[in-house]
């Protein structure tokens, strides 16, 4: 809970004001000011109907983070991206949970930020080492290469 100064003089006025903010709560609860109720933190996987849980993700870019996103049963993956000039991108770290290793995760989320990076016109640094290879397998994607 948040008191303000205003909530202080509302219950105190020029009395002593009580030491700790569960002293004012239980304060407020008494005089029935308010009720308390217990704090509901969501969670990615109560925020996802059941039924979408089975339905095939697609990979999202997430600009405030520098990040390509997917999220699995609730879990996420990523792969970071720094820019570093107007026209140039630097891939930076692929991360995928233990669980989901393997399955072409990664490759789905470096697909995803490559064709990103092709349609905004822009060329790739691969710093991170799974991107690195990825494109050296993947010749349709050489032209993005800026080197180093």
């Amino acid at each position: 809970m948040v008191f303000s100064q205003r909530t202080f003089f509302f219950m105190y006025g020029d009395r002593q004001k009580p030491e700790s903010a569960n002293n004012i709560a239980t304060e407020l609860v008494s005089r029935s000011y308010c009720t308390v109720e217990k704090k509901f933190e969501p969670t990615i996987k109560n925020s996802v109907h059941p039924e979408d849980t089975n339905m095939e993700q697609e990979p999202r870019k997430n600009e405030l983070m520098h990040r390509f996103e997917l999220f699995l049963e609730g879990k996420l993956t990523h792969l970071d991206y720094a820019e570093r000039e107007k026209d140039v991108v630097v891939f930076t770290h692929t991360f995928v949970p233990p669980e989901f290793r393997g399955q072409n995760v990664a490759a789905r989320l470096t697909r995803y930020a490559l064709d990103d990076a092709r349609r905004l016109g822009k060329k790739v640094v691969p710093q991170c080492s799974y991107a690195a290879v990825y494109m050296e397998r993947n010749k349709e994607y050489a032209d993005l290469h800026a080197g180093t």
